[in-house]
Order: structure tokens, then C-alpha cells, then sequence
């Protein structure tokens, strides 16, 4: 390639089908982890022990490591895989009763950390349940409180009727979990491997949306 002036996008999650091995729950269920890369601490982890791996690689052929290998110009963090599309997408349910793959809803599981992490951020927002009904314009159901963890996440048949200060709170939870991961996974591979390349978070995609919801 690179005597060629070919120049390399290099993806460290695309397509890994996940295994018992890894360590990861409910492994049958997860297809290839689409959206669930961003806030599982067991994913993540096992994406930064394969960048670590791959990156530190040194080619015998040109006698540099692939952090510092001209010819690969871009690092790309995940390919095509977006929370907030997962959610607008009707992907974030946990409603999952068998396997299904990496194209359907979320198990279950993972939709209750999700959920948990959804109420522990309102709760960093709001002081109390109060604040939060205000910024929702009374928009709270009777036994929804983040600091007892019951707020509940909207699906895309709430969208409509959902207060503004609702939906765009959990927009926003949405693209901060995917930012984190960006910058969480930037800083690893800048001070820790020592790689040269530019880094993107994703590639766009799925064009029906806006492109600024999920590229870094």
C-alpha cells in the first residue's frame, strides 16, 4: 500500500462476533455489540485490549508499528454504529425474549444498565425530583423519580408526546455516552500507544439522519 500511495483506514471494531471467552453477558444475544460498545465496561475493555494488540504490531516489513505506520493515515474507533441511531431506531428496548442478532433490540441486561446510567445522569443534572419535573414541564409519570432510578427511557412511539425538555435530555444522555467513549478511547490510544494517525470516532451513515448525531 504504501508503495502505491495507498493510504489506510483502519477500524477497530467493525464486525467482532463477541465469545463466551470474552467474558461478555449474554453473548448469544449480542450479534456484534452495535451500540452496547459504547457504555459496557466489558466491551469497552475488550476494545482497547485489541487496539493495544493491533496497533503495537510491529510489520516486519517496513519495521514500524501500525500506531506509527505512515500508510495507515486514519484510526476509526467503531464503524457505523451509533447509540442515538440504536435508540431512534427503536434498538434500545430490552425487550429481547431469545437471540436475534446485531441488527435487532438490545437485550435485557444491558438495557438495565443502560436505564440505571440514564437515571444517574438525570440525577447529576437535577437536584431533585422537582427540578426535573419543571425542566419536563410536568412531563414525569406518577412513580418516575431518577433518584430512585424508575425515570424510564422513551422508545420512538413516545417521541411525539414527550415534552421537549424530555427528549432533548435524553438526546443529549445519548450523545454524551457516545462522546465519552470518543474521547475515553482517543486519550487511550494517543497516550498510551502512542499513535500518530488522526482518530474518528465513526463513519457516517443511514443518511435519514442528521449526520452531527453520530460522527465525531
Amino acid at each position: 500500500c504504501r508503495d502505491n500511495g495507498v493510504y489506510i483506514d483502519l477500524n477497530l471494531n467493525v464486525s467482532r462476533p463477541f465469545t463466551v471467552a470474552d467474558g461478555v453477558k449474554q453473548v448469544d444475544w449480542i450479534g456484534y455489540g452495535k451500540a452496547l460498545t459504547y457504555f459496557d465496561p466489558t466491551l469497552i475493555m475488550l476494545q482497547k485490549e485489541y487496539a493495544t494488540q493491533l496497533l503495537d504490531h510491529y510489520n516486519p516489513f517496513t519495521g514500524h508499528r501500525y500506531a506509527e505506520d505512515p500508510a495507515i493515515a486514519i484510526v476509526e474507533l467503531v464503524n457505523e454504529n451509533s447509540i442515538l441511531e440504536s435508540w431512534v431506531r427503536g434498538r434500545l428496548r430490552g425487550e429481547q425474549t431469545k437471540p436475534f442478532g446485531t441488527w435487532g433490540d438490545i437485550p435485557p441486561a444491558y438495557a438495565e444498565d443502560l436505564t440505571r446510567l440514564w437515571n444517574q445522569w438525570l440525577c447529576r443534572k437535577y437536584p431533585d425530583r422537582e427540578a426535573l419535573a419543571a425542566a419536563w414541564q410536568g412531563d414525569l409519570r406518577p412513580n418516575e423519580d431518577a433518584h430512585a432510578g424508575s425515570v424510564q427511557r422513551l422508545r420512538p412511539e413516545d417521541f411525539a408526546r414527550a415534552s421537549a425538555g424530555r427528549f432533548q435530555d435524553e438526546a443529549s444522555f445519548y450523545a454524551e455516552l457516545e462522546r465519552t467513549f470518543f474521547v475515553d478511547m482517543a486519550s487511550f490510544l494517543r497516550g498510551k500507544l502512542g499513535v500518530r494517525q488522526i482518530i474518528v470516532g465513526t463513519s457516517d451513515h443511514n443518511h435519514s439522519l442528521h449526520g452531527d448525531l453520530h460522527v465525531e
